[in-house]
């Protein structure tokens, strides 16, 4: 779910909701990649509830042409688990990677410590997973009424995940990728 115009202290930035729901918060900087990841960085670390994951959105241009201002986003962030271009259950996901809060010194913890770490490395502050700007769901959005399908088919398979839903799904994401483009 896609909530967006949230105030900056609103319900949602003082709240986690521990599901698929995306708050969107319009920050009034310059609109750089540089100011408004040093902004974003901010207002993540100081007024969102909860330090388990957070994720960067970037495409490969941006991302190549503003590599120090990512790599210095990343360092600040105050986060458990950052996953860049992927959801941050991907790092929960690996094995090699740790996933825990990082509150320490904070009054609510959403997570202390951490677990995961197969390769037993001391002292992990964080655990970092990239990926490639485009997603299966980039490749499905050809076709406006393919994509809405696919949607439609994968919440229904989020909430019964059975082999027929599995089956409408990827039936329907097959469909939907044979349409013709419509933008």
């Amino acid at each position: 779910m896609l909530i967006p115009g949230v105030e900056e202290d609103g319900y949602a930035t003082k709240h986690e909701a521990f599901s698929q729901v995306i708050n969107e918060v319009a920050l009034d900087v310059p609109a750089t990649a540089d100011e408004f990841l040093r902004a974003a960085v901010e207002f993540a670390n100081s007024q969102l509830l909860g330090t388990l994951g957070c994720a960067i959105l970037i495409d490969e241009d941006t991302r190549e042409a503003h590599q120090e201002a990512l790599g210095q986003a990343v360092t600040d962030l105050r986060y458990g688990g950052i996953a860049i271009n992927t959801m941050p259950p991907f790092v929960f996901l690996s094995p090699y990677l740790t996933w825990g809060g990082n509150e320490e010194g904070q009054e609510f913890v959403s997570g202390r410590g951490n677990f995961g770490n197969l390769l037993c490395f001391e002292n992990v502050e964080k655990s970092i997973i990239t990926d490639s700007f485009t997603s299966a769901g980039h490749m499905m959005n050809t076709n406006k009424a393919g994509f809405d399908a696919f949607g439609e088919n994968y919440a229904r398979y989020a909430l019964d995940p059975s082999w027929i839903s599995l089956t409408r799904l990827m039936g329907g994401a097959v469909a939907g990728s044979l349409r013709r483009k419509d933008f």
